[in-house]
C-alpha cells in the first residue's frame, strides 16, 4: 500500500465500538497491552492486536484501544483498529484523552495521527497530522490551546531517510492541521500537555508476565500489594 493510500485509509476509518469482551471466547485476535490510563473505575489499555494465526500480520500488529468501565472486570474495543501502527503519547483534559501515534510497519515511520475523543470521552476518531513519510519528534499543547507537532518530513537519500523539521498546528483539538513552516528545533520534552504512554499509574498497572501473558493489576494505595483484576491469555485464538 502506498503511503498516500494509508493516509486516506486512516482518514476513512470511523469510530467502531465492539461490545465483545477480550477473553478466551474471542477466537479472532491475540491482544498484547503495553500502556494504561485510568479515571476512577474507567480503564483504557493501549494494545497491539494480532489476527489468527499470529503470523498473518508482522509486528507491531495493529494498534487498538480496550476500555473497561467496571474496574477491569469486562473489556471492549473502542476506536479504530490501525494496522501497522503504535500509540505513543496521550493528553488528558476534563476527563477526555487525546492519543497520538504513528504508522510504523513499512520502512520509516509515516503519517503521524491523533485520536480525537468524542464528547463522552470514551469514543475516538482518527485524524492524520501529516500524510507522508515522517518522524514525529514532539507534540505539545501551546499556551493558547493549540496543538503543536514538530515533524521531520522524510525523503530517501543516499545516506538513508532524512529531511527537514516542520511545525504543524491544530486549533480545533486535532481535527484539522496546518503546516506553519520549517523550524530548527523541537521541544526537548513533553512537559506541555502530551505525555509518553506509561505502563503504570499510582494504583493501576499492566504487566508482561512472559510467554505472551499480560495482566492488569490494581492496588488501593501506593503502599499496598498489587492484585490481578484481569489476565490477557497468551493466545485467545483458540485451537
Amino acid at each position: 500500500m502506498l503511503l498516500s493510500d494509508v493516509g486516506r485509509t486512516l482518514l476513512g476509518l470511523s469510530l467502531a465500538i465492539v461490545a465483545a469482551s477480550v477473553c478466551a471466547g474471542d477466537s479472532r485476535q491475540n491482544a498484547a497491552p503495553y500502556g494504561i490510563w485510568t479515571r476512577g473505575e474507567t480503564v483504557v489499555l493501549f494494545a497491539h492486536v494480532y489476527p489468527c494465526p499470529p503470523d498473518e500480520l508482522p509486528p507491531p500488529g495493529a494498534a487498538q484501544l480496550f476500555v473497561s468501565e467496571d474496574g477491569g472486570k469486562t473489556w471492549g474495543k473502542r476506536g479504530p483498529q490501525l494496522d501497522g501502527s503504535v500509540f505513543e503519547y496521550i493528553y488528558e483534559a476534563k476527563g477526555r484523552v487525546w492519543i497520538v501515534g504513528e504508522h510504523t510497519a513499512e520502512g520509516p515511520a509515516s503519517e503521524p495521527f491523533i485520536l480525537m475523543p468524542d464528547e463522552s470521552g470514551l469514543g475516538w476518531s482518527v485524524h492524520v497530522i501529516y500524510e507522508d513519510a515522517a518522524e514525529l519528534e514532539s507534540i505539545v499543547v501551546q499556551n493558547n490551546g493549540d496543538f503543536g507537532a514538530w515533524i521531520r518530513h522524510l525523503k530517501l537519500h543516499d545516506n538513508g531517510w532524512t529531511g527537514p523539521l516542520y511545525l504543524h498546528k491544530s486549533s480545533d483539538g486535532g481535527r484539522t492541521w496546518r503546516l506553519v513552516g520549517r523550524t530548527n528545533n523541537a521541544p526537548a520534552n513533553q512537559a506541555a500537555g502530551f505525555k509518553k504512554i506509561e505502563t503504570q499509574t499510582a494504583t493501576w498497572r499492566v504487566a508482561d508476565q512472559g510467554n505472551g501473558v499480560s495482566v492488569v493489576e490494581r492496588r488501593t494505595d501506593e503502599h499496598s500489594a498489587w492484585k490481578t483484576v484481569y489476565r490477557f491469555p497468551p493466545n485467545v485464538c483458540g485451537p
